[in-house]
């Protein structure tokens, strides 16, 4: 999450955090992609590209966790 904090203006950052989370702490994997779609969309919308290239990069680590049964998650 920080490292997509760290493309987007001071100001947005709790607004963004707070939608990062929604993102890492959604039910399923599906849910997560597409909250991820909607956090994408407002950042092109805004003109935020580096924000968007961070996230899909980081993607993979950030959700690897639905890889494992959800009694073995640390949420």
């Amino acid at each position: 999450m920080l490292n997509v904090l760290e493309q987007l203006p001071r100001y947005q950052h709790a607004a963004a955090k707070a939608r990062l989370r929604e993102i890492v702490y959604a039910s399923t994997r599906a849910e997560a992609e597409h909250k991820r779609k909607e956090f994408e969309a407002g950042c092109r919308q805004h003109g935020y590209g580096k924000a968007v290239e961070t996230l899909r990069r980081d993607w993979e680590r950030m959700v690897t966790f639905y890889r494992y049964r959800k009694e073995h998650w640390d949420t």
